[in-house]
């Protein structure tokens, strides 16, 4: 029986079904051999009917197949930003200001040597031995200022508050000597001061250190060359706090680049500065990641603040927080990413919503697969 015959059969059923119905209504004798004609074809058709191949419909399918990309996404996609904090031990750390800063305040040393100048002006002063210095040796001119070891007043040295502009690369690390720190700036025709009082002693790079006695608070201006600008800070005792709190920085790295020169070949390798510390990814509810000795945490993007940073003996304690893209952790070869997945940061920002939500989904998606399979529920 073809589907078009099979539709007029039903048609006529239903068309002698209502004729049979108003007979009935009216109250009109049926004939038995028409109505036992009509009870063989409404057999005849659900016969049919059962004989005939299920149609299933797809969507059941589609809507499973979208919920296996839907899943995987959310598994192995991860979010593009991020924020973190970190709590570190560190030798060497580098940063650019975001704005103009002030990166820190007065600092008083025991000895400050600085290199990279392109002019050094002390002031005039009683001297022990000759009259008043002013260097203009291109951009290599270096200056060493300390209190004097043997004078009747003793002297006192301090680097005045350092502001930098923004864009300004810093990097600071530790140095060979106890209690030394070397601050390498990117800051050219800047002025940086060094503020003394009593026997100073003042060594400019090509002649012999001079002995001067100031009788009162005097500066010595340094003028920063057109290339990086190191300062050699030693300090009388540590802990010392050395940047400004809440200093906005942006591109921060915890690595240095060692370059090994032998006959005929150089070798450059990136190595990590970290020591010790924690990471919190704040975004995932301020979930914890401990990080190893020499271990690499790399940013591709940077912003935010460093909240604290503290000379210690052979390290540097830093607290940074702030807004970060494309992070990786790990060493050599086996850098992976340690940005949150978006089923974990929708875990950790819509935990109940989530769970709800693909309980019902999953429910609806399996009763759909069951009726496919014509299982009734």
């Amino acid at each position: 029986m073809s589907r078009g015959s099979k539709d007029q059969a039903r048609e006529y059923l239903e068309r002698e079904s209502r004729a049979l119905a108003a007979k009935a209504a009216r109250g009109e004798d049926i004939a038995a051999d028409r109505m036992d004609a009509l009870n063989r074809l409404a057999r005849l058709i659900e016969i049919r009917d059962a004989a005939a191949p299920r149609r299933r419909a797809w969507w059941p399918a589609g809507a499973f197949a979208g919920a296996l990309v839907i899943v995987s996404a959310l598994l192995f996609a991860r979010v593009t930003e991020t924020d973190i904090e970190t709590d570190l031990l560190v030798s060497e750390l580098r940063f650019a200001t975001a704005g103009e800063e002030l990166v820190s305040g007065a600092l008083r040393v025991n000895s400050l040597g600085v290199s990279g100048l392109h002019e050094i002006r002390v002031p005039s002063a009683t001297r022990a031995d000759d009259d008043n210095v002013e260097s203009d040796a291109g951009d290599q001119a270096a200056v060493r200022i300390s209190p004097a070891a043997a004078a009747k007043r003793a002297g006192t040295v301090a680097l005045a508050p350092l502001i930098l502009p923004a864009g300004a690369h810093v990097a600071l690390r530790t140095a060979e000597s106890p209690r030394e720190y070397v601050l390498s700036l990117q800051a050219s025709g800047r002025e940086l001061r060094a503020d003394v009082e009593g026997a100073v002693s003042v060594g400019v790079a090509g002649s012999p250190p001079r002995l001067y006695e100031f009788a009162s608070p005097k500066p010595i201006v340094l003028r920063i060359g057109s290339g990086d600008v190191d300062l050699a800070l030693t300090f009388p005792s540590v802990p010392q706090m050395l940047l400004a709190p809440q200093l906005s920085v942006r591109g921060l790295s915890f690595a240095r680049v060692d370059q090994f020169i032998g006959a005929g070949r150089s070798l450059v390798r990136r190595v990590s500065t970290i020591l010790s510390g924690t990471l919190f990814l704040e975004s995932l509810d301020g979930e914890k990641r401990q990080l190893r000795p020499g271990e690499e945490l790399e940013f591709e993007e940077s912003s935010g603040e460093i909240r604290m940073l503290r000379l210690e003996d052979n390290q540097i304690a830093v607290r940074y927080h702030g807004r970060v893209r494309g992070m990786t952790a790990g060493s050599g070869e086996g850098l992976h990413s340690l940005m949150p997945t978006y089923l974990e940061w929708m875990r950790a920002r819509h935990g109940l919503s989530l769970f709800w939500g693909a309980t019902l989904y999953l429910s609806g998606l399996i009763a759909g697969v069951l009726r496919w399979w014509g299982v009734r529920v």
